[in-house]
């Protein structure tokens, strides 16, 4: 991740909410904002995942879902820490529609996508803010080797492969998709060069 350089310092929160482009940023920490750089695979599998979430809750209205311009300032902790996700959902049961500005409840559902640029200690260490702030599910989803990691609030945690079947759980009851069907189709090229091996 790129810190964004301001001419103003440091950014609170609520400045955030002003700012254009809001689904340009991986987060606010320390005052900085950190910017995001998508592959076109990783898009598509931003776009993919949340559309099929999106489909899911216009049949299943259980509550409502968001996409990366949301910010998630769900960390008690570190009350300032504001992250986007690359998508999620939030259960009606757990409270009164959200309102104006950042989710301050944890979703019960955040979709990360993984883009080549992405740090291993970074991604590791949001998927465990998450969990801390109390998020039920997380699906981080790997365009490059079409895959998808699930990891739970009770800490389990799950790798599926592209001809493996992602389950919403107790969180999306009766979702299902295959993991196939999140990414890209692969290169034609890369399955001559595998035949040929």
């Amino acid at each position: 991740m790129t810190a964004v350089a301001t001419s103003t310092g440091r950014l609170s929160p609520e400045d955030l909410l002003s700012l254009p482009d809001l689904g340009r940023y991986e987060g606010l920490i320390d005052g900085e904002l950190q910017e995001r750089h998508m592959s076109v695979e990783s898009s598509h599998t931003s776009w993919e995942t949340s559309g099929q979430v999106r489909n899911y809750l216009t049949a299943h209205p259980l509550g409502w879902g968001f996409t990366t311009d949301c910010g998630l300032q769900i960390f008690p902790w570190r009350p300032k820490l504001v992250r986007f996700s690359d998508g999620g959902f939030y259960r009606k049961s757990r409270g009164p529609r959200p309102g104006h500005g950042h989710l301050k409840i944890a979703p019960d559902l955040v979709i990360e996508v993984v883009s080549p640029g992405d740090d291993a200690e970074d991604l590791e260490t949001k998927v465990q803010d998450y969990l801390r702030a109390g998020v039920q599910m997380i699906w981080v989803a790997f365009p490059f080797t079409r895959t998808v990691a699930v990891y739970r609030l009770n800490g389990s945690v799950t790798r599926l492969q592209a001809s493996e079947t992602l389950e919403g759980e107790d969180v999306l009851p009766g979702f299902s998709t295959p993991v196939a069907s999140l990414f890209l189709p692969p290169d034609e090229d890369e399955d001559d060069a595998d035949a040929d091996e």
